[in-house]
């Protein structure tokens, strides 16, 4: 076994906040295209049926077509592996067959879409290896697997995307903590659904979401579904409890219509938007409470049913829900005035 060193540099699409970001090992910078390299009538053809032009997408990632500007992750520390290889070549071959060399880069992306509820997208990943002394050994340019939905059409507000861009989580803090499977099988359901051009089918990963981290049993799943989520962003209002309740029953009475053939034209992007929103919340709030306690799934189950939730649990929620800090001001002082 030989150590190797890796840096990462990914390109973005679809994520360009104002200012610095940092997560898991890498940092958000600028980086800007020589306007020469679009040559737009270059097209090619792919299994006969897909006339495309190669450099759409990395057009798509300028963010300011002006100075001709884009976005991209670079890794802050060397990320080390130990690797049976005999020759350059081979090395090579290990690195681009090997889908744990990209693990760092999925995870980013994962939590990433998580965090701010957009899709963002890494395609172009290059990756500069270098051995235990330092010495750059190759580089390699590898492009994951192309998402053919057209994100632009999928829209937060403004005021949400400034919300989701406080909550600063260090997910790569808890990857050595055995984090629950159902956490683990949930976050990549969530992600997975922004992956699909096909609506009904990222409408069916949400709900997937849900059950996989609320459905311990076979029985009663919507019931379980709709009385976990709304018991756990709303336990305290009982009106708006009962409002989520009575949407995450008829989302799930949805699902059951496509899933059954009775009614596949149902579901509408409103109807998405909504319950994409909904298990976000549930997902990072779930985070949250298995970091904080280390409690299992049945125990949460157990806890959010009978609406026994922490209060720190209960803040942390509502500070995904609610718009704006002079909000989340005001329920804190509810609260203490309630306790009190």
């Amino acid at each position: 076994m030989k150590t190797i060193k890796i840096d990462y540099k990914i390109l973005v699409n679809g994520f360009a906040p104002n200012g610095n970001y940092e997560a898991d090992g890498f940092i958000l910078k600028t980086g800007r295209f020589n306007e020469d390299a679009f040559d737009f009538t270059k097209h090619i053809t792919l299994s006969n049926e897909f006339d495309i032009n190669t450099n759409d997408y990395l057009w798509s990632c300028i963010v300011d077509t002006n100075t001709m500007e884009y976005r991209f992750f670079q890794s802050n520390e060397q990320f080390v592996y130990d690797v049976d290889y005999e020759n350059i070549d081979s090395l090579s071959e290990i690195i681009v067959n090997n889908r744990s060399f990209l693990e760092c880069v999925n995870d980013l992306e994962t939590e990433l879409r998580l965090i701010f509820n957009i899709p963002v997208l890494f395609e172009a990943v290059i990756m500069d290896v270098y051995d235990c002394n330092n010495v750059k050994l190759l580089t390699l340019d590898v492009m994951k697997e192309h998402s053919q939905w057209n994100r632009l059409k999928y829209k937060i507000s403004d005021i949400d995307f400034y919300n989701n861009s406080r909550l600063h989580l260090k997910f790569c803090e808890y990857k050595k903590i055995h984090l629950s499977p159902e956490f683990n099988r949930a976050k990549e359901l969530f992600s997975l659904s922004f992956n699909s051009d096909y609506l009904p089918l990222r409408f069916l990963l949400l709900i997937s979401v849900l059950e996989s981290i609320f459905t311990l049993s076979g029985r009663n799943i919507s019931d379980s579904i709709a009385i976990c989520t709304s018991q756990l962003l709303f336990g305290d209002n009982e009106k708006q409890s009962s409002i989520v309740y009575k949407q995450m029953r008829f989302f799930y009475e949805k699902r059951c219509a496509y899933i059954h053939g009775r009614d596949i034209d149902s579901i509408t992007e409103e109807d998405e938007l909504m319950l994409r929103k909904y298990v976000r919340i549930v997902v990072l709030t779930y985070w949250f409470m298995v970091i904080s306690y280390g409690t299992d799934a049945k125990t949460i189950k157990k806890s959010i049913m009978e609406n026994n939730i922490d209060v720190v649990i209960r803040l942390f929620a509502k500070s995904l829900i609610l718009d704006t800090f002079e909000e989340t001001k005001n329920y804190i002082f509810e609260l203490m005035n309630v306790r009190s």
